[in-house]
């Protein structure tokens, strides 16, 4: 219970900058009564066990059901677009699911786990940011603007460039980045360049714009135009209509998993060491998206 009221917080934030998060319906609904997950593989009937499965998948299945403390069953499709369905139909109540298989169903499904590796930079969040007089007013517009780097450390230079890469940002027009000091000199750069657009990591835009006293304004006479992620390969999804006490304890139990069952862990995030909440938009398009 110790670690259920941060994560309760954390989950509630994520969902509160999108429409209709996760729960919004069923905030004071009674959890899932049972659990039952979409997975890519042989099969055809939901099971709560079987003697073909991996040693780790069975590991799995048993780690959710006494921390969920219901009946939890594996769900065989042939492939993510069939679990995708099976969840728009409440066949099914998580997949893992990649943007092709999400988009069909995007407005009644919502992800809420990522995987990474945490020396990795991971899919950082950027703010781009103008002058308020500039024409330019989306992401789109910057394909022809200056931009600037607050900073050549690699969070503030390597991980804001590759998101906005993989955003469709120009890469000549990346590669003619100017790369300042910090924060601070951006914005002052950007108070009399219209044509130019500043890429923040967005905490450092928000530490800028609360300024270092009741008086100090740096974030005035500038707008936010942007602000993303790169789009996830892959996310694990559930309904927008699941109850709000099952959500939290869905992520508070794969949040610890590499802790609390490394070699489950492994099996169902390879290639990685972290699994951690995601944003409502993780699968979404960026261009279009945001």
């Amino acid at each position: 219970m110790s670690q259920r009221m941060p994560i309760l917080a954390l989950l509630l934030m994520l969902g509160a900058c999108h429409k209709a998060p996760v729960g919004a319906n069923a905030a004071g609904a009674p959890p899932l009564a049972q659990l039952r997950l979409a997975m890519v593989q042989p099969g055809k009937a939901c099971a709560s066990d079987a003697p073909e499965w991996p040693a780790a998948e069975r590991a799995y299945v048993r780690h959710l059901a006494e921390r969920m403390e219901i009946p939890v069953q594996v769900c065989p499709v042939a492939n993510r677009a069939e679990a995708a369905k099976a969840l728009a139909d409440k066949r099914a109540d998580v997949a893992l699911l990649d943007p092709a298989s999400y988009a069909p169903y995007q407005a009644s499904l919502r992800p809420i786990l990522t995987q990474r590796v945490p020396m990795d930079l991971g899919r950082t969040e950027v703010v781009l940011a103008v002058a308020e007089a500039s024409p330019l007013r989306k992401l789109e517009d910057t394909d022809q603007a200056a931009l600037l780097f607050a900073g050549d450390s690699p969070p503030r230079l390597a991980g804001p460039r590759r998101t906005l890469a993989s955003a469709g940002v120009p890469e000549a027009r990346l590669a003619r980045a100017r790369v300042l000091s910090g924060p601070s000199e951006v914005a002052s750069v950007l108070h009399s360049a219209p044509m130019v657009a500043g890429a923040f990591l967005s905490a450092d835009w928000s530490r800028l714009c609360r300024g270092m006293g009741k008086d100090d304004h740096p974030c005035q006479g500038l707008r936010e135009i942007w602000r993303g992620r790169a789009q996830a390969e892959t996310a694990w999804v559930v309904r927008r209509d699941i109850p709000l006490e099952s959500w939290v304890r869905l992520v508070g139990i794969h949040v610890a998993l590499f802790q609390d069952k490394p070699d489950v862990a492994h099996w169902l995030a390879p290639n990685t060491q972290e699994i951690e909440p995601t944003e409502a938009g993780a699968l979404d398009p960026i261009r279009g998206g945001h």
